[in-house]
């Protein structure tokens, strides 16, 4: 019995690349694929186009408008999260507007999930257009390191739906403390590993990952990239968003295992429960200088 896939899309203005992308969705090799779009008011023929794939290749396919009002792509995530309807399901998957997957993505994530009887998987990336490279998350797993980052592209996430389930409840429980989360897919990340959910890295690439001048993260290792993250750390962004983590957090777990919001606990958070590269935790801790002002 094929396994069934819900495929979570959220899509802003994505008329270039939008058929391209739902058509390797649809194509997926061992499976049976139903996809909700969650559109944020596209402009363009985005819409149309999606309409028109739908009745071509008679798509089980539903749309929604995005009603969380947060004018990001992480509330327009957060509205498919509220409303998605994932009891038939066995795997939740999500999707931008303008990647690629891989014919045996999610055959070859469902094996990787049931191989080791984990909650989630995210993968590595081959980037194409602007930038040609794979890019692989570290799957060094600390204690904390969720607290400060994320498991990838959200993009590559395949996740079992009765552990999408018990998210979605907390996302119910929690919107106002979630919606202004800036990403979508730490966000993810955060949840399920605070609830000791097994998350699996593939260090093999089964998204193509889109790189130009429009993404919103875009290519981390470019020079426009690497200019962006360490703006978002000396200017505080960054630590602002490591303390909404760890808010997140204490709202997931008991209160015995608070953890408690100053310079130290900060300090050693990120010194020893990080998956990157000391030389990029230390950039991380220039951040902490910024504490005191926006606590």
């Amino acid at each position: 019995m094929k396994n069934r896939v819900l495929v979570l899309m959220a899509t802003f203005n994505g008329e270039k690349f939008i058929e391209e992308q739902i058509l390797s969705v649809i194509n997926q090799s061992d499976c049976n694929i139903s996809i909700l779009v969650s559109d944020d008011g596209s402009k363009d023929n985005t819409l149309s186009i999606i309409c028109k794939l739908r009745e071509k290749y008679n798509l089980d396919l539903k749309i929604l408008s995005n009603k969380i009002n947060t004018d990001s792509f992480n509330g327009n995530f957060i509205n498919l999260f509220l409303n998605a309807n994932v009891s038939k399901y066995d795997f939740i998957a999500l999707s931008d507007q303008d990647d690629i997957f891989v014919r045996y993505k999610f055959k070859s994530s469902i094996a990787l999930l049931n191989k080791g009887n984990f909650a989630a998987i995210s993968s590595a990336v081959e980037t194409f257009g602007k930038s040609n490279r794979v890019l692989i998350q570290s799957n060094k797993i600390s204690k904390f390191d969720y607290l400060f980052e994320g498991a990838g592209q959200g993009c590559t996430f395949v996740i079992r739906a009765k552990d999408f389930l018990l998210f979605k409840k907390f996302c119910i429980e929690n919107l106002e403390y979630i919606k202004n989360f800036y990403y979508h897919d730490w966000l993810i990340y955060l949840f399920f590993r605070a609830n000791e959910k097994k998350w699996f890295f593939y260090d093999k690439p089964l998204t193509k990952y889109r790189i130009h001048s429009k993404n919103n993260t875009g290519d981390k290792l470019s020079i426009l990239g690497i200019l962006k993250r360490l703006l978002k750390i000396f200017n505080g962004w960054y630590l602002k968003q490591i303390i909404h983590a760890i808010t997140i957090h204490n709202l997931s777990k008991p209160k015995v295992n608070h953890i408690k919001i100053n310079f130290l606990n900060l300090f050693f958070i990120i010194v020893f429960h990080g998956r990157r590269k000391y030389s990029d935790r230390s950039a991380s801790l220039l951040s902490l200088f910024s504490y005191p002002f926006i606590k």
